[in-house]
Parts: structure tokens; sequence; C-alpha cells
């Protein structure tokens, strides 16, 4: 059980800032699922396109925090599927063609918003994934890899927020003209 609810830097006797980048992203997910998710019930019964836009990227958001934060992809499905297919291109291709499925179902509402942070978080992954498939998992290669994955993370928790913002704050009166 002690394994289950220490600190990992106590336990094992490492630095407390190893894997600083990766806890301050796991946080950043979180922010991200929390106001996808607390702006999809606000807006529910008045704006059900961006509610279910809201709910689904909440889910989306909600697998790569979970993917992250237990290694998924880098460990557990290895573990167990490794003898059966390559982990790693699978995954990578699944979230592909769940990323392109929701872009497609909501390519007009993205229009509506500042996607340029999402373009540059979808820039920001594939970089990741890209410099992951080609580059060896050690020394510098690992930092350019981690780095832009949190930079996709940053702009992924900026587009969330900044979008959730604007789909719930209150939108200006039409000016009654004519009831003088």
């Amino acid at each position: 059980f002690h394994y289950f609810t220490a600190d990992p830097a106590y336990t094992h006797k490492f630095h407390p800032f190893t894997g600083i980048l990766s806890n301050i992203g796991i946080i950043l997910w979180c922010v991200s699922l929390t106001c996808c998710c607390f702006s999809s019930v606000v807006i529910w019964k008045s704006q059900k396109m961006e509610s279910r836009f809201l709910l689904l990227s909440g889910m989306v958001t909600a697998i790569l925090l979970l993917d992250d934060f237990f290694m998924f992809h880098d460990y557990v499905l290895i573990y167990f599927f490794s003898k059966y297919f390559s982990v790693q291109p699978v995954v990578y291709l699944l979230y592909g063609v769940i990323m392109v499925i929701w872009g497609l179902r909501f390519l007009k509402l993205f229009k509506k918003t500042k996607y340029y942070f999402l373009v540059l978080a979808v820039f920001f992954f594939a970089g990741s994934i890209l410099l992951d498939i080609i580059l060896p998992s050690a020394g510098l290669q690992y930092f350019f890899e981690d780095s832009f994955k949190f930079l996709g993370i940053v702009s992924w928790t900026i587009y969330f927020s900044v979008t959730s913002f604007e789909f719930i704050k209150p939108k200006p009166e039409s000016p009654n003209i004519g009831n003088g």
C-alpha cells in the first residue's frame, strides 16, 4: 500500500524536481479537462453544439491525460501487447484518426474560435511524435521530444481555456430598437 500512497521522490530517494515538466503537463491536462467539462455543463441548455464540442473535447483530453499520466502507450500497453504488434505506431494512428474525426465533426465551430492555439498544439504534438519515432529516447533528444509535448499541452490548455471562456461569457444583448 505504501507505493500507492507515498510520494515517489521520497520513496525512491530522487530529487523532488525529477519529472517536474511532466507533472506540470499533467496539471495542465487537468485544467483543460476541467474547463471543457465545466463549460459544457454551464452552456448545455443554451448552446448545444458548443456544449457537445466541449464535452467531446473533454473526452479526448481525458484519454490523453490518462495515457500521459499512466504511461499507457509508453509502458503499460507495450508490456502487455508488444509480443503481438508494435504498440506506439498503432496508438499514434488511433490518435490521428480520433483527431481527424473530431476535427471534421466540429470544423465550422473551430473556425469561430481562436483555433491558432489548437493548430499550434497539433504542430507541437506532431513534432513530439516525429522526434519519438526518429530519435532515440535518451539525453538531449528526449529533452526535445518532451519539450515539444509540453508546448503542445500548454497550447492545448490555452485553446480550451480561452474557448471555454468565450462560450460561457455573457453575450451582449441586442439593443431594443423601436420600443422607445
